[in-house]
């Protein structure tokens, strides 16, 4: 599925895409593909069960994989998953460019977390512990601030295929 912004052409394509939800509502969800610098706006078809009870698992910060085909020059979805990691936890290096959940302890979000979040700002290169336990997206249990020119603590996870 060409529905980039960054495609060569203005017109979309149909087929498959791989992204993270940036945003979702009932009338269309917006993802960011990967390798892509813009996200992408997809139309939800209305009365389609099978799309209307996967959008009910699906979250802003999901991994995604959907499809879609072109009604009318616009991009209409026709299946979409949520793309599960292959572990329970992992630890990831990379540069922030938008902020995760913390999880959640004892009625309350993790307040060492959430500090350690608000001290990271877009840009910082960290080292972010998360776990996935199941529920709908992955939760930071632990985050580093590390100098740009460190060496990564590890290979970024790798999602489910």
């Amino acid at each position: 599925m060409n529905l980039s912004a960054d495609a060569p052409t203005s017109a979309p394509q149909a087929g498959k895409v791989v992204g993270i939800v940036v945003a979702k509502n009932s009338k269309e969800i917006t993802i960011k593909p990967e390798g892509a610098s813009k996200p992408v706006r997809c139309i939800i078809p209305e009365k389609d069960e099978a799309i209307a009870a996967a959008l009910k698992a699906i979250f802003p910060t999901n991994l995604v994989e959907m499809e879609g085909k072109i009604v009318n020059r616009r991009a209409v979805l026709t299946s979409i998953r949520v793309i599960i990691p292959p572990e329970g936890s992992g630890t990831v290096t990379g540069i922030v460019v938008e902020r995760y959940m913390p999880d959640w302890e004892n009625g309350g979000w993790k307040k060492d977390i959430v500090a350690a979040i608000a001290g990271a700002n877009v840009g910082n290169k960290v080292d972010i512990s998360w776990t996935y336990p199941g529920a709908e997206r992955k939760r930071v249990v632990g985050l580093k601030i590390v100098p740009r020119n460190a060496t990564p603590h590890g290979p970024a996870s790798k999602p489910a295929e």
